[in-house]
């Protein structure tokens, strides 16, 4: 039985120098990580995955508040939203 990360993995059917079919599973990719709220690619995380296995965590992800989920736009609205409903 497969392992449980590549269970749900892509199968290709692959054909033999002596004429016979093997089942390969597709390696996955990751995926580009976006803003939650307009979308856009958030810069300074690194798409590879065997580069991001490698890496410490403060490395995979940006060191601020809501860092890895807001790009700067979002995040400046945001804190200006915050500072006029607290006042």
């Amino acid at each position: 039985m497969p392992r449980l990360s590549v269970r749900r993995a892509k199968k290709m059917a692959r054909r033999l120098p002596g004429g016979g079919w093997t089942l390969h599973l597709r390696k996955k990719e990751r995926r580009q990580v976006t803003c939650t709220i307009c979308g856009k690619p958030l810069g300074g995380i690194s798409l590879s995955r065997v580069e991001a296995r490698s890496l410490s965590k403060s490395l995979k992800s940006v060191s601020r508040i809501y860092g890895g989920v807001l790009c700067s736009t979002c995040l400046k609205m945001k804190i200006e939203e915050a500072v006029i409903s607290g006042s």
